[in-house]
């Protein structure tokens, strides 16, 4: 984790690196976009669900909890992470399928 931690500084501080990065960075979200396209086309989530802002929910706790280090990056927390996400684009627990 500390090289990525590293990778982030280098590219505020690098112009040159600063789009490589950023292209890299992209490249992962729109993974997570092409994800939550499917739950939308299926049905699972509701038509209108901002999807760009669930993906900057979904990087935005990675990011600050590999930058600041406040909380652990535990895989095993990811299913619960993506479920809240997802209750949120839902409205709610209460609102699930």
């Amino acid at each position: 984790m500390r090289a990525l931690r590293g990778l982030m500084a280098e590219a505020q501080l690098d112009p040159a690196f600063e789009e490589p990065f950023r292209q890299w960075v992209e490249s992962r979200r729109a993974v997570v976009r092409e994800l939550l396209t499917r739950g939308l086309d299926r049905g699972e989530l509701p038509a209108g669900a901002d999807l760009e802002l669930a993906a900057d929910q979904v990087f935005g706790t990675f990011w600050y909890r590999l930058l600041v280090g406040h909380a652990p990056l535990d895989p095993a927390e990811a299913a619960h992470h993506a479920a809240r996400v997802l209750d949120g684009l839902r409205g709610g627990p209460e609102n699930r399928p």
